[in-house]
């Protein structure tokens, strides 16, 4: 399964080099994962995790194409700071520490357009509830959201109350899963939700990328001939898992600077 990659392949080498890099910078990296997530990139790649949990196989009754409420729950689970990294986000050197100090963290802030309003508009005709918070969004009072690529900070009880609302969108929609969109869904319960979230209650977000980037307009955000000199910052999201060419450039990179990570990567597949 390619999970929205050119292939596997590429999917296996993005957590490698996504946990590699992180550990350059940082003593404490901790994995969420299921017991499948757990044997390809523990028992079969030996990724240097310093802690793993293996609590996501609580969520094997969902839909697969629910991914984000994985992260929900991860996000919902901690009680101490913390910043949560995609594992399609490789980091050439540390985050600031100001950033880290922040309430709330994201990668970036998103303006909603025509895109994801046409999916919101196949999506809500078929909703059985909406949360109030999301309500100023569906009016069109609002065309904010927040790429979390990265996500976290130190507003552990506003990171409590956020959870429980996403769960509840979803959950309460049980009975219509079959009639919506459940992989467009993911960027309305946690990205665009988390975005109305932090408006309600006043909240500042501290973002990594201060430009507003459109929902489809990100560019450069897999560009490898730019690292480290001008990037120090790839996020792999949307069309850049598909793309060979950028793919292959995560090759070509990996291949020059680590050939150990390729090697390990060709033998066990």
């Amino acid at each position: 399964n390619n999970y929205g990659w050119a292939d596997y392949k590429s999917h296996w080498l993005s957590w490698m080099f996504s946990c590699y890099q992180l550990r350059k910078f940082y003593n404490q990296v901790e994995l969420y994962t299921d017991e499948f997530g757990y044997d390809v990139l523990i028992r079969q790649l030996n990724l240097p995790y310093t802690k793993v949990h293996v609590i996501l196989d609580d969520l094997n009754e969902l839909p697969g194409e629910l991914w984000a409420m994985a992260k929900i729950k991860v996000y919902s689970l901690q009680n101490e700071p913390f910043l949560h990294v995609d594992g399609d986000v490789f980091i050439f050197e540390p985050f600031s520490e100001e950033l880290l100090k922040a309430e709330l963290i994201a990668q970036n802030p998103e303006k909603t357009t025509k895109y994801y309003s046409e999916m919101w508009n196949n999506i809500h005709k078929n909703l059985l509830y909406m949360p109030e918070e999301i309500l100023d969004y569906h009016r069109g009072k609002h065309q904010s959201a927040y790429n979390m690529g990265i996500f976290g900070g130190n507003d552990i009880n506003f990171f409590k109350r956020y959870t429980q609302i996403a769960s509840d969108f979803v959950y309460t929609n049980k009975n219509v899963w079959d009639k919506i969109n459940l992989f467009n869904f993911n960027v309305f319960f946690e990205q665009v939700l988390f975005c109305e979230c932090a408006d309600k209650e006043n909240k500042q977000v501290e973002v990594l990328i201060h430009d507003e980037i459109g929902d489809n307009d990100y560019i450069g955000f897999g560009d490898f001939d730019s690292v480290p000199e001008t990037r120090t910052y790839l996020h792999l999201l949307g069309v850049f898992k598909t793309d060979s060419i950028t793919c292959s450039k995560m090759f070509q990179y990996c291949w020059y600077n680590h050939p150990e990570w390729i090697n390990k990567l060709l033998d066990i597949t």
